[in-house]
């Protein structure tokens, strides 16, 4: 329901026949609709928010060489500037965002989930600099957070009516990630 109708057209009677399971059982187990919101909400975030990272992050860690690695960035990023915008996926993350306000319990799960998707970013950059693809004197961290900003950011040029060309953002984007790469030069 929320994907398709939103917050306001959650009903619990709604929910209850669609699971086949009597309201106070969804009121028992969620102490309301509101917590039945913010459960789904916070599985919502996780989900969009760990999609595809495990395909980015193989086909990142393969690379053997500096090009390579530029190389498997700019697919990733060209298809994160493409598919993304075309399925609202950044838009529906920013809508998530948007419901944890004035919600301290969901605001501070979704401040876990972003926790462990840094984690696991800082992970894959760790491993391009141990191998010696990226810049060693640049903290793994910061560049996963980074690589989810660019990533998040996108929805600004999804909401542009004029927006830049997907193949000129992406070749901006590469830029950014060349000055990262271990044998560029840096910034």
């Amino acid at each position: 329901m929320l994907e398709t109708s939103g917050e306001a057209a959650v009903r619990l009677a709604s929910v209850a026949d669609d699971a086949g399971v009597a309201v106070g059982l969804i009121s028992y187990h969620f102490a309301g609709r509101e917590g039945l919101i913010q459960a789904a909400q916070a599985f919502r975030y996780s989900r969009r928010s760990l999609a595809n990272l495990d395909d980015v992050a193989a086909g990142v860690v393969a690379a053997t060489t500096p090009d390579d690695f530029l190389a498997r960035l700019g697919y990733f990023t060209a298809d994160a500037v493409a598919q993304a915008s075309a399925e609202g996926s950044r838009m529906s993350r920013v809508a998530l965002l948007g419901s944890a306000f004035g919600r301290p319990d969901l605001f501070a799960y979704y401040g876990e989930v972003q926790r462990d998707l840094t984690d696991q970013f800082e992970r894959v950059a760790r491993a391009a600099q141990e191998t010696g693809l990226l810049r060693s004197d640049l903290d793994a961290r910061a560049i996963g957070v980074f690589a989810q900003a660019y990533a998040l950011g996108l929805v600004l040029a999804d909401i542009d009516p004029d927006g830049p060309d997907p193949e000129a953002l992406a070749e901006v984007i590469l830029a950014a990630w060349s000055g990262l790469v271990a044998t560029a030069e840096p910034g």
